[in-house]
C-alpha cells in the first residue's frame, strides 16, 4: 500500500530548526519524510544538489513560497511536506537565480517517476492564489493548514488521496 501524497502530519507550523536557513529547512523536511518512508537518507543531499544548480524560490504573494526536490534517487514514495516559518530563509528565484527570495512557505516534493507533473501542478494552484498562500502563513496548526489546502489535494488527485 502507498502512503498518502500529502497529510497534515507532515505540516510543520513554525518548527524548530538546528539552522535557520535553506538548508537546514531542507534537512528538517527531509528528515520528516525519512521518519514516515516517503524518502531515504541521501534525499537530502540529492536534493540540495539540485537546488544549488536549480533553484526553486517562488515570488508568490503576499509570501514568498519554495518548492526543492530532487530526481527519484533516494525516493519511495510520492510525498509533500510543508513548512510554514515564521522567520523567512533565502532562496534564489527558480526564474532568476541570482535574485534572492525571502520564502516563508516550503513544499518539499518526493517523486516517483511520472508523478512530477501532476503534483507541481497542484502546488502551483496552490500557490498562484494569493488569499491560499495567505491563509497557510497565518494557519495556527497543521489542521488548520490542512483544511486550506486539501480542497486543491481533492481536486487533483481524488484517486491517489
Amino acid at each position: 500500500m502507498s502512503l498518502p501524497i500529502f497529510t497534515s502530519e507532515m505540516i510543520f507550523i513554525h518548527p524548530k530548526l538546528k539552522e535557520y536557513n535553506r538548508e537546514g529547512v531542507i534537512h528538517f523536511l527531509c528528515s520528516k519524510m525519512a521518519d514516515q518512508n516517503y524518502v531515504t537518507g541521501e534525499y537530502f543531499e540529492q536534493v540540495i544538489r539540485r537546488e544549488a544548480l536549480h533553484p526553486t524560490g517562488l515570488p508568490t504573494l503576499p509570501a514568498a513560497s519554495a518548492v526543492p526536490h530532487a530526481d527519484p534517487i533516494g525516493v519511495n514514495h510520492t510525498g509533500i511536506a510543508l513548512a510554514v516559518l515564521d522567520k523567512p530563509v533565502i532562496f534564489n528565484a527558480m526564474d532568476n537565480p541570482k535574485l534572492e527570495l525571502s520564502a516563508s512557505l516550503v513544499f518539499l516534493m518526493s517523486f516517483i517517476k511520472g508523478d512530477q507533473i501532476a503534483v507541481l501542478r497542484w502546488i502551483s494552484n496552490v500557490l498562484g492564489n494569493q488569499e491560499i498562500v495567505r491563509s497557510i502563513t497565518q494557519a495556527a496548526d497543521a489542521e488548520g493548514a490542512y483544511r486550506i489546502i486539501e480542497p486543491f489535494l481533492k481536486n487533483n488527485h481524488e484517486s491517489r488521496g
